[in-house]
Protein backbone atom coordinates (compact mmCIF):
# COMPACT_ATOMS: atom_id res chain seq x y z
CA UNK A 1 0.00 0.00 0.00
CA UNK A 2 2.83 2.01 0.58
CA UNK A 3 3.02 2.52 -3.47
CA UNK A 4 -0.92 4.02 -3.01
CA UNK A 5 0.81 6.72 -0.53
CA UNK A 6 3.49 7.71 -3.71
CA UNK A 7 1.22 7.61 -6.43
CA UNK A 8 -0.86 10.50 -3.95
CA UNK A 9 2.45 12.25 -3.06
CA UNK A 10 3.68 13.07 -6.27
CA UNK A 11 1.05 12.12 -9.26
CA UNK A 12 -1.56 14.08 -7.24
CA UNK A 13 -0.72 16.08 -4.42
CA UNK A 14 2.85 16.94 -6.75
CA UNK A 15 5.14 16.69 -3.30
CA UNK A 16 8.51 15.93 -4.55
CA UNK A 17 12.01 16.41 -2.63
CA UNK A 18 14.49 17.45 -4.52
CA UNK A 19 18.23 18.70 -3.42
CA UNK A 20 16.15 22.53 -2.80
CA UNK A 21 13.60 21.06 -0.11
CA UNK A 22 10.34 19.73 -0.68
CA UNK A 23 8.67 20.91 -3.14
CA UNK A 24 4.97 21.05 -3.91
CA UNK A 25 3.49 21.91 -7.24
CA UNK A 26 -0.33 20.75 -7.09
CA UNK A 27 -0.78 19.24 -10.82
CA UNK A 28 -5.19 19.06 -10.08
CA UNK A 29 -7.59 20.15 -7.70
CA UNK A 30 -10.55 18.58 -7.09
CA UNK A 31 -9.43 14.68 -8.06
CA UNK A 32 -11.43 12.16 -5.96
CA UNK A 33 -9.45 9.16 -4.68
CA UNK A 34 -11.50 6.20 -3.65
CA UNK A 35 -9.82 3.08 -2.30
CA UNK A 36 -11.30 -0.28 -1.71
CA UNK A 37 -9.75 -3.77 -0.87
CA UNK A 38 -8.02 -4.90 -4.22
CA UNK A 39 -8.82 -1.61 -5.82
CA UNK A 40 -7.88 2.64 -6.40
CA UNK A 41 -10.54 4.50 -8.19
CA UNK A 42 -9.26 8.55 -9.21
CA UNK A 43 -11.58 10.75 -11.05
CA UNK A 44 -9.73 14.16 -12.41
CA UNK A 45 -12.76 16.42 -12.82
CA UNK A 46 -13.56 17.72 -16.09
CA UNK A 47 -10.94 20.48 -17.34
CA UNK A 48 -10.66 22.63 -20.71
CA UNK A 49 -7.21 22.91 -20.33
CA UNK A 50 -5.59 20.26 -17.93
CA UNK A 51 -3.77 17.75 -19.76
CA UNK A 52 -4.27 14.25 -18.41
CA UNK A 53 -3.42 13.18 -14.97
CA UNK A 54 -0.20 10.73 -14.97
CA UNK A 55 -0.02 7.64 -12.48
CA UNK A 56 2.82 5.48 -11.41
CA UNK A 57 1.21 2.40 -9.73
CA UNK A 58 3.08 0.02 -7.80
CA UNK A 59 4.99 -2.75 -9.64
CA UNK A 60 6.06 -0.42 -12.58
CA UNK A 61 2.67 0.47 -13.91
CA UNK A 62 2.35 3.83 -15.70
CA UNK A 63 -1.41 5.04 -16.30
CA UNK A 64 -3.21 8.43 -16.90
CA UNK A 65 -6.62 10.06 -16.11
CA UNK A 66 -7.71 12.10 -18.61
CA UNK A 67 -9.78 15.33 -17.44
CA UNK A 68 -13.72 14.51 -16.73
CA UNK A 69 -12.89 10.83 -16.28
CA UNK A 70 -12.83 8.01 -13.84
CA UNK A 71 -10.97 4.86 -13.83
CA UNK A 72 -10.14 2.03 -11.53
CA UNK A 73 -6.81 -0.18 -11.12
CA UNK A 74 -6.57 -3.39 -9.22
CA UNK A 75 -4.01 -3.06 -6.07
CA UNK A 76 -2.25 -6.12 -4.46
CA UNK A 77 -3.85 -6.51 -0.96
CA UNK A 78 -2.03 -6.99 1.86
Amino acid sequence: MAGAFDLIERGIVGLEVGPEGLGIAPRHRGIRIRSVPGRLGITVPLSPTAPPLPLYLPGGRAASVAPGRQRWFRMEVG
